[in-house]
């Protein structure tokens, strides 16, 4: 969507509407009156290209912005994740050629994922029970309404922890996502040969070698004596 499109204004809308239409959707979006955050952003990242004379003109010309790409945050968060459990499969120096490390690190992710779910439902508990407590607070003074603005505020910090749960979350799925387009060869562990086995082995060699006429260390006697 074009920065004109963003603010909802024609290409050859003036500064004083831009302007204007730029408050009139900041006044709408601000975070700070309940607005989307992620709205906010990009009606004020059109309005620095549109109020901006010389960013505008290149962008009426060539379609750019002057800005640097966006980066995903999810998909940066999700590699730094999957970085740090390569680093953690590789910090063992033993062969581990028969252990599934995509496996191992597939179970780390859903353990992870599991932990954040059940503190994104504590979260949610205790966001409800502040808006329960609230509610039964009713201001009979005059000035400013102390206790609501501590409910509010206790509020926003849960919501902001929601949030960056929410976030934690997707960049757990993103993770696992990215390690689902890779297989990790494994090699089949040798079983291992306990004590008894090796020498209930060695009994039957001994036994098959006597039969024959061989002792262990002994050579084969020829003819009757």
């Amino acid at each position: 969507m074009s920065p004109y499109d963003l603010l909802g204004v024609a290409r050859d809308a003036s500064p004083d509407s831009i302007k204007a239409a730029f408050r009139a959707k900041a006044k709408r979006l601000h975070p700070d009156v309940g607005g989307d955050p992620q709205a906010f952003d990009k009606v004020s990242r059109a309005f620095d290209v549109l109020s901006d004379p010389d960013r505008r003109a290149r962008y009426d010309e060539t379609g750019e912005t002057g800005e640097a790409p966006s980066v995903d945050p999810v998909r940066v968060g999700a590699l730094e994740l999957v970085a740090a459990l390569v680093d953690q499969a590789t910090a063992d120096l033993n062969d581990d050629a028969h252990i599934d490390l995509k496996a191992q690190m597939r179970t780390v992710l859903s353990q992870g994922a599991a932990r954040m779910k059940q503190e994104q439902a504590n979260l949610a508990k205790r966001r409800a029970k502040l808006e329960k407590t609230a509610a039964r607070w009713t201001f009979k003074g005059e000035g400013d309404d102390i206790i609501a603005a501590m409910f509010v505020n206790k509020r926003r910090g849960v919501e902001q922890d929601e949030k960056t749960c929410a976030h934690a979350l997707a960049v757990n799925a993103e993770a696992l996502r990215i390690l689902d387009g890779y297989e990790c060869a494994v090699t089949p562990a040798r079983p291992a040969v306990n004590a008894l086995q090796m020498a209930a082995s060695n009994a039957t060699m001994a036994t098959s070698a006597a039969s024959i006429g061989l002792g262990f260390g002994q050579r084969a006697r020829r003819g009757p004596f």
